[in-house]
């Protein structure tokens, strides 16, 4: 019923568009992924790849990397604040601990808690795409790749500019939740330039944000930096990466709603090396290092005399690896290795230490627990193609000093029973390693477990994918049987939740996706430039039995989404996302401490936009029918909120071609 109350909406959208008339641009056809060792385009991708293209940035209704994501298909981002404050990424009904975030490449994920692996220290205006690999991607890049992986990629410039952006939100709030309050703001600029020769690429961007909040204790302040560089050699180039991110935020009942007046403080560190030859042989290797620091308060203020002190964690990845493909009579061939050492240092979390250490990077802190793991691993992939078949065969050895050994071994193969229809079967083994929270924590609501081991799945998925002109489309299914998963549970009783391996779950799924290009059509008179329809349906038999589980259980059962970009006159477009999300599971409602289903809810999105020469200006408003809807239980979303922006682009240079 709710989905039928939006449509007339769209389908009046979509005949006053019809009224329009303007020549369409011309899209890429060709994108080339990195989801396998050895890249490849997107039709030859054994695998359901989604890639959202930087004109799918520029024109969707999205102010945040975390907004964006909640329009791909079958990716499920749980809330716990407005824009970028914080949230949980999950693909295919898995955990937020479950799904590996790379950063050109590069593994973010947070060794202390999912709840940090979003915080990636570059703005979205800075990415030039995403790619989603949907499955096991385990046997590609190690662990944690559990239910899929999103790599986001920045732009590399290729001339010299300066670009100025600002722009303004304000947040509509629930009337009955905020005493008629009214409305409230946010403000956010950003200042980015890049700069280009034959032999060199730099960017360069500095943003920030500041929120009062949508509600009590909302409120929020975003400071990034990041630079990426590149020298282009004959031999081969060199790659430089760093950034970082400074995030302070009401957490109102983010973690518990007998506290709402939580705060937390974290700081991102991160950067990498890397060097890629030139020649037949392709060798790469790659230094990274990632820092988080995290200060979080259960009592932002007038806390009672049994609350001691905050809680105060820094953790450390450290890592290298190198990658070696080549083509041979055989096939292409990909082989990797890589080293990675995870450390903790905390008041909260890991064993307890002979002395204690003073916070460098916050001077009320200190640490009198630590951990400590490395990881080795490596991987082998072949890749063989003849005439319409194509199949690819991997295995990853991997050692951890404190969970010991694991070996993923993967199969994907398709067969292109025409140019534009290919059939694909792919069966991969995946694990993750407990997080130090999984193990360690111990907290008024939460208690860890040190005994825990790595969760682990076996997944088989099978497809059709069609590609003709400017029309996409796939049509997918899978199965997962996982063992040992982690989650946090308690009895309806209780009031602690635990971190435990349940025994194992399955979990398939159905998904379809189309994608309509109509510039690809050369259709003169018609103003829609593209639509893109996609809906995904998983199920799992295992309940919560006696157990209430807080994020297994609660997976997207219904995901539909429909978005239409157009063009309204010369430089004026528009974009209308309508989404429907249908959340399996209960949460404990805290007004009255019974269980409470979640109800499926749909919203709709939609932004204006108007670009002549090196102007960029917006409009956009989300969640236009004000609805009200919970990502977790309690934690009640914003409802109607609108955006405005402009940007200025200084152009100081003809655009290089580097070799």
């Amino acid at each position: 019923m709710k989905i039928l109350r939006t449509l007339p909406f769209l389908l009046l959208t979509l005949l006053t568009l019809a009224g329009y008339a303007q020549k369409d641009t011309v899209l890429i056809d060709e994108v080339v992924i990195q989801s396998d060792r050895v890249s490849s385009f997107y039709m030859d991708s054994r695998r359901v790849v989604q890639i959202i293209t930087q004109e799918q940035i520029q024109n969707l209704p999205a102010q945040s990397i975390n907004e964006l994501l909640q329009y791909a298909m079958n990716a499920d981002v749980r809330k716990r604040g407005a824009d970028e404050v914080q949230a949980d990424v999950s693909i295919r009904g898995g955990s937020l601990e479950q799904t590996l975030i790379l950063l050109n490449g590069v593994r973010l994920n947070d060794p202390q808690t999912g709840h940090h692996n979003m915080d990636i220290p570059v703005e979205l205006s800075q990415v030039e795409r995403i790619e989603i690999l949907e499955g096991s991607g385990a046997r590609l890049y190690g662990a944690n790749a559990f239910c899929g992986i999103i790599n986001i990629i920045t732009n590399v410039p290729d001339k010299n500019y300066l670009k100025l952006s600002l722009g303004s939100s304000m947040y509509d709030l629930y009337d009955k939740l905020n005493n008629n309050l009214g409305s409230t703001d946010m403000y956010q600029g950003a200042i980015s330039g890049g700069f280009a020769t034959k032999k060199t690429s730099h960017f360069l961007s500095l943003s920030g944000k500041n929120s009062t909040g949508y509600t009590a204790n909302t409120d929020a302040k975003v400071l990034k930096g990041f630079y990426s560089g590149s020298y282009y050699a004959t031999f081969g180039t060199f790659a430089l990466q760093m950034g970082y991110a400074d995030k302070a935020f009401g957490a109102n009942s983010f973690y518990s709603s007998k506290y709402p007046n939580e705060f937390e403080h974290t700081k991102t560190a991160f950067s990498s090396l890397q060097f890629s030859s030139a020649g037949k042989v392709k060798i790469t290797p790659q230094l990274y290092w990632r820092r988080h620091h995290d200060r979080f308060e259960l009592f932002r203020d007038n806390a009672p005399a049994w609350y001691k002190t905050h809680n105060y964690h820094l953790t450390d990845v450290l890592g290298s690896s190198i990658n070696i493909q080549f083509n041979s009579l055989a096939g292409k061939t990909g082989i990797k290795a890589e080293y990675f050492v995870e450390k903790i240092y905390s008041n909260v979390l890991g064993t307890l230490m002979s002395d204690t250490l003073s916070d460098a990077m916050d001077s009320q802190g200190y640490f009198t627990k630590s951990g400590k793991r490395n990881n080795v691993s490596v991987a082998l992939e072949h890749e063989y193609n003849v005439k319409k078949f194509s199949i690819a065969l991997g295995l990853l050895g991997n050692y951890n000093d404190a969970f010991k050994f694991d070996f993923c071994p993967g199969l994907d193969l398709a067969v292109a029973f025409k140019p534009w229809i290919k059939w694909y079967l792919s069966a991969n083994k995946s694990f993750r390693l407990p997080t130090f929270t999984d193990l360690y924590y111990q907290g008024p609501t939460n208690r860890g477990n040190p005994n825990l081991h790595p969760e682990k799945a076996n997944t088989v998925e099978t497809g059709l994918k069609f590609f003709h002109k400017g029309f996409y489309a796939h049509l997918s299914g899978f199965y997962r049987y996982g063992k040992n998963l982690i989650d946090w549970v308690k009895n309806p009783d209780s009031t602690k939740w635990e971190s435990a391996n349940l025994t194992k779950m399955q979990t398939w799924g159905i998904e379809t996706a189309m994608t309509f290009n109509f510039s690809q059509f050369k259709c003169t008179h018609n103003p829609i430039n593209s639509i893109d329809i996609a809906y995904a349906y998983l199920n799992s038999d295992k309940s919560s039995g006696e157990y209430v589980s807080y994020y297994i259980m609660d997976y997207l059962k219904h995901k539909l989404t429909l978005s239409i970009n157009a063009r309204l006159y010369k430089k004026v477009g528009m974009s209308l996302v309508y989404a429907f999300n249908d959340r399996n599971g209960t949460y404990t409602n805290f007004s009255d401490g019974k269980e409470t289903l979640y109800h499926g809810f749909s919203t709709v999105d939609a932004k204006l936009f108007w670009r002549p020469l090196n102007f960029d200006v917006f409009f956009a408003c989300n969640n236009i029918f004000d609805t009200r809807y919970y990502d977790y239980g309690n934690i009640a979303m914003p409802g109607r909120w609108i955006s405005v922006g402009i940007s200025y682009t200084f152009d100081f240079s003809k655009k290089h071609q580097a070799k």
